[in-house]
């Protein structure tokens, strides 16, 4: 795991130093940890997902997808990480977040999305967004390697993803945890029609 960290780092850095926005799509929503560093440290982070990711170990390791976020934490990002959509989480971790800055807008809370989206954006106006297909319900997205019951519908989610593209610059984003062994076509569909809007907006703001 750390060498392919290290070898995301490298590639975002570059892809960053030609002038460009990095976008990754893929599985593991580890590779986030890598790239949001190499593409800014000084913006913020959005990340839509079903979990908090803020775990100290998972499975006899430190760094995997469920406790990535929590690493970055450590390095003292915390107040510039916003969570939209957790639902699946321990109490420790969600209490992590909260002494550590992180802003959690959990599932049950999306209503008042629009007000936390913009105070989070008064501050950031740059932003790497970080997409896990799993903030969505499993009706929708079946194809993800750990599928939280009671998620966001589709309608929903692009309605969050274009608060945060009307009014934030992206200097990197990825979309994340699209499992094709367990997908029926409807994750990897929905997926695909968010990267459209993401690089619609992309091309608009070169």
């Amino acid at each position: 795991m750390a060498a392919n960290l290290r070898r995301v780092f490298r590639v975002v850095k570059q892809i960053v130093k030609d002038g460009k926005i990095p976008v990754g799509i893929g599985g593991e929503h580890t590779l986030t940890l890598a790239a949001f560093k190499a593409a800014c440290t000084d913006c913020g982070l959005i990340v839509l997902d079903a979990h908090l990711d803020m775990r100290d170990d998972f499975m006899d390791s430190r760094i995997n997808h469920a406790t990535w976020l929590r690493r970055l934490t450590e390095k003292g990002f915390g107040e510039r990480i916003l969570v939209i959509g957790a639902r699946g989480f321990e109490m420790k971790e969600l209490e992590y977040a909260e002494q550590n800055g992180v802003k959690a807008l959990l599932c049950n809370e999306l209503e008042k999305a629009d007000k936390t989206v913009k105070e989070f954006l008064d501050k950031f106006d740059r932003i790497y967004l970080s997409i896990d297909m799993d903030v969505l319900d499993p009706s929708s997205a079946p194809g993800v390697s750990s599928p939280e019951p009671l998620g966001m519908s589709p309608n929903l989610l692009h309605k969050v993803l274009e608060m945060i593209l009307s009014s934030a610059r992206l200097v990197g984003v990825d979309v994340v945890e699209v499992n094709p062994l367990f997908d029926n076509g409807l994750t990897s569909i929905h997926a695909a029609s968010l990267l459209l809007k993401i690089f619609t907006t992309i091309s608009s703001q070169v």
